[in-house]
């Protein structure tokens, strides 16, 4: 290459690396949180943080830390927290997000049922999920898991696949030690009383359990079809279906609620 051509593919080098570097600086970088509803049926509501009515929930949009969610009867929803953790929330249940990060987080399950996965094997990092209920706090990096929080809160819980552990709520005698729990297991818990584990699953747990093929199948095609959100879409996606409430001064620990009755619109 003669000396002029050099230094004019030299310079247009430069210029090239000069463009993608400011064009990385100033691409839109992935959400640390990636939860989002997937796939619902029926009527399921959220309340977020701060706001005083609740609104439909729709598929794909962006659940963030103190979002209160409700499924109405005969109604169901995917939360899907992270590419590799999915829940499916059954009919006339509640929960309550609160930490979420792309690895991790805490969600509090208040009332009624769920099943969730944590596919921890096909993950590349070290998940860290939490599911707290009026009884204990399960914590989860690959398993399956079903669990029923009833009116009394008593909690059932079974673990269908791999293990969990386990930290039983405060009691008379103070903190339980934490503990291990591996399928198929079901422990019984109700704040103030003796945990109870038994090898085989109870009337709450078992049709939770028929319902394991589809949460594998479910979560297998999110994964195989995942797409991150960027931290714009995400703004974008909420602006779109929640109103803006002011920011509260503090973010407090999510409490036990029940979806407020719906007004009656018909005459009187």
């Amino acid at each position: 290459m003669a000396p002029g051509n050099d230094r004019r593919f030299q310079a247009l080098q430069s210029l090239v690396i000069s463009a993608l570097l400011l064009s990385s600086a100033h691409a839109d970088p992935l959400a640390d949180n990636q939860a989002r509803f997937g796939k619902i049926q029926g009527t399921v509501y959220l309340l977020t943080q701060g706001a005083k009515e609740w609104i439909d929930a729709p598929e794909d949009l962006p659940i963030e830390p103190g979002d209160e969610i409700h499924a109405e009867d005969e109604s169901t929803a995917e939360i899907i927290l992270s590419e590799h953790a999915l829940l499916m929330l059954q009919p006339n249940a509640d929960l309550i997000a609160d930490t979420i990060s792309t690895d991790g987080g805490n969600v509090h399950l208040t009332d009624g049922t769920l099943i969730g996965r944590v596919n921890g094997e096909a993950a590349s990092r070290l998940q860290r999920w939490e599911i707290e209920t009026p009884g204990a706090i399960v914590q989860a990096s690959d398993a399956v898991v079903a669990m029923t929080v009833d009116d009394k809160s008593q909690t059932y819980l079974g673990v269908l696949q791999k293990q969990i552990s386990l930290q039983p709520a405060e009691g008379p005698q103070g903190l339980p030690p934490a503990m291990k729990l591996a399928a198929p297991q079901e422990a019984i818990l109700r704040r103030g009383t003796p945990l109870q584990l038994q090898p085989h699953f109870s009337k709450d747990i078992q049709p939770l359990a028929a319902l394991q093929a589809d949460l594998v199948a479910r979560q297998t095609r999110i994964e195989n079809t995942w797409s991150p959100f960027t931290t714009t879409y995400r703004m974008d996606l909420r602006r779109k279906f929640v109103k803006p409430v002011a920011p509260s001064k503090s973010h407090p620990r999510p409490v036990r609620r029940r979806r407020p009755p719906v007004s009656d619109t018909g005459g009187s």
